[in-house]
C-alpha cells in the first residue's frame, strides 16, 4: 500500500477538517455530505465535505478562484497544504507523522 493511499484511508476528512478549523459541520443529503463555514473565506454554509469521496471544497466563486489549482475539490493532503501554506510533499510528511 502506498504512503499517500494510507493517509487517505486512515485520516477521516470530516474529522480532520473539523479538528483543524474548529468549525462545526451539519449533515446534508444522507450520511456522507456535510456543510459548514469555509476556513478560507469565512463564509458560513459554503464549505462542503463529502465523507464518501474524501474530498472537500468551497462553493464561493471568489474562494475557488483564490485557491491553488483553481478551486478543485481537495483531499486531506491538499486541504492541509492550503490551510497551513505548505507544499504537498510537506503536507504528506506532516500527515504521515499523525498516523
Amino acid at each position: 500500500m502506498s504512503f499517500v493511499k494510507d493517509i487517505h484511508e486512515r485520516i477521516s476528512i470530516l474529522e480532520f477538517v473539523t479538528k483543524h478549523t474548529g468549525h462545526c459541520f451539519r449533515q446534508l443529503r444522507g450520511r456522507e455530505y456535510w456543510l459548514g463555514q469555509c476556513p478560507f473565506c469565512q463564509n458560513k454554509k459554503v464549505f462542503w465535505v463529502n465523507t464518501l469521496t474524501g474530498f472537500c471544497g468551497c462553493w464561493r466563486a471568489k474562494c475557488q478562484a483564490d485557491a491553488p489549482g483553481g478551486g478543485r475539490p481537495m483531499d486531506v493532503i491538499n486541504f492541509y497544504a492550503r490551510l497551513y501554506h505548505v507544499d504537498n510533499s510537506q503536507a504528506i510528511a506532516d500527515l504521515g507523522r499523525l498516523l
